[in-house]
């Protein structure tokens, strides 16, 4: 069907509300009209745009949570080390945190449906088997920070020290691209960040006496 004319919107408009060019306007020209309405192609565009800053603060927010999270754990940790043994304690939360997961798993299947969960596994292939082992680690790194929390460092030099950790492994692990992280040259903004974090860690530890 072909576009009706252009009209400037000013001789329109003298007619009236009541013979108003808008939904005329809107339905049958082109893209770019006179009236200056937005296409309806530029819509999703500037949606799908906003939805992914939204997107960007949300998983920030959740980084966040995490992180007070793992301080948590690691205080209630720690305190169970302190009565037993911090490796008996890593393996209790491990047990209980397996048993939280399998929670988790299930209120995933039911809210998310099979069906997404099934599809998902097919696109993403098989996992290679290296990537089951990571729960190797997190017991030294539970037993460990434990026994930190329990020294002089306290909590918050514990922390301090566990986020100095993670901070230079990421940092060699975005060099390097260990176990199939996506690799990334380390700038000068990195190296300033990581020596932020070592020089607050510092100034956390001797502030406090430690």
């Amino acid at each position: 069907m072909p576009y009706a004319a252009k009209a400037p919107c000013s001789g329109v408009a003298k007619l009236g509300r009541l013979f108003s060019c808008e939904p005329i306007i809107r339905k049958r020209l082109p893209p770019t009209t006179s009236c200056g309405y937005a296409t309806k192609s530029a819509r999703p565009a500037v949606k799908s745009a906003t939805g992914g800053a939204m997107r960007q603060y949300i998983d920030w927010v959740w980084a966040a949570l995490a992180g007070g999270l793992l301080a948590v754990m690691i205080t209630i940790n720690s305190g169970l080390a302190a009565y037993t043994t911090p490796f008996t304690a890593s393996w209790v939360v491990h047990g209980v945190g397996a048993v939280a997961a399998f929670v988790l798993l299930q209120a995933n299947g039911f809210v998310a449906g099979r069906r997404v969960g099934a599809a998902a596994s097919a696109s993403s292939g098989k996992p290679p088997l290296w990537s089951y082992l990571g729960g190797a680690p997190g017991a030294f790194a539970v037993a460990l920070s434990s026994i930190a929390v329990n020294s002089e460092l306290a909590l918050a030099g514990g922390l301090s020290l566990l986020l100095v950790g993670q901070i230079l492994f990421g940092l060699v692990s975005d060099l390097w691209g260990l176990f199939g992280t996506p690799k990334r040259l380390v700038n000068r903004f990195d190296l300033m960040a990581a020596a932020c974090v070592i020089g607050g860690s510092a100034l956390i530890i001797y502030s406090g006496g430690a």
